[in-house]
């Protein structure tokens, strides 16, 4: 789980699937499915970069990276709004062999790379 807002938050579960949530001044939630990764294993390991400059308060530039238990990172581009966000852009790739997948974490340095 991530938070990018007081009231937004990213989850990533155990089944691959990435859900945006936002908490709503009545005290529910609402949830949307985002992705679901290719092969579902569990994500183990996520980190956001919300875009710096969007145009509108509640429109939505979010980078999310996700790694599964099974080696494969998958970057996702969230975009419309807080109340109807989606998946702009997904895509994935495979560790190397040798490699195993321990963390993922953006570096604002480097931009969207």
């Amino acid at each position: 789980m991530q938070f990018t807002q007081e009231d937004t938050i990213y989850v990533a579960t155990n089944h691959g699937c990435l859900y945006h949530a936002r908490l709503l001044s009545s005290g529910n939630v609402r949830w949307t499915e985002l992705v679901r990764i290719p092969e579902e294993g569990p994500i183990i390991t996520m980190d956001v970069m919300s875009g710096g400059k969007v145009r509108e308060s509640c429109a939505l530039d979010d980078w999310v990276a996700l790694g599964d238990g099974k080696g494969n990172m998958t970057i996702v581009r969230v975009i419309g709004d807080m109340y109807n966000p989606h998946a702009g852009l997904n895509q994935s790739w495979k560790a190397s062999p040798e490699r195993q997948l321990l963390g993922a974490f953006w570096c604002k340095s480097l931009g969207y790379r």
